[in-house]
């Protein structure tokens, strides 16, 4: 479930102000580099090794989702490089399943703002 602080719309009304035509691809273009970074988190975790290079596609989609004001998945993205770092764990896959619900989560909303 979407929770109200998912999409900050000032950030998206900046974007949109600035980029105006290039914003509709900005959006796709997230959405298409989300859904690949959370596919890959969730192969490291089903490979069970090598559990630090989880890192690298959260702290990448922690950017981008923060960059368009996706404020929430960038910090369950955060959460998990911060776990990630501090060899916790135990929440890994807590983490990545609350990092795939969001992302599905702000999908209908980000579409229907381009």
């Amino acid at each position: 479930m979407m929770q109200p602080d998912s999409i900050d719309y000032t950030t998206i009304e900046m974007l949109k102000d600035i980029l105006e035509d290039d914003f509709i691809e900005l959006i796709e273009t997230f959405l298409a580099d989300a859904s690949l970074r959370i596919s890959e988190m969730q192969d490291i975790l089903e490979g069970h090794n090598g559990i630090d290079q989880l890192e690298m596609p959260a702290h990448t989609l922690k950017g981008s989702s923060g960059n368009i004001g996706a404020v929430k998945l960038s910090q369950y993205c955060a959460q998990l490089v911060e776990n990630v770092r501090d060899g916790k764990t135990e929440s890994l896959t807590t983490l990545v399943d609350d990092i795939a619900g969001e992302y599905n989560a702000i999908i209908p909303q980000l579409n229907s703002i381009v």
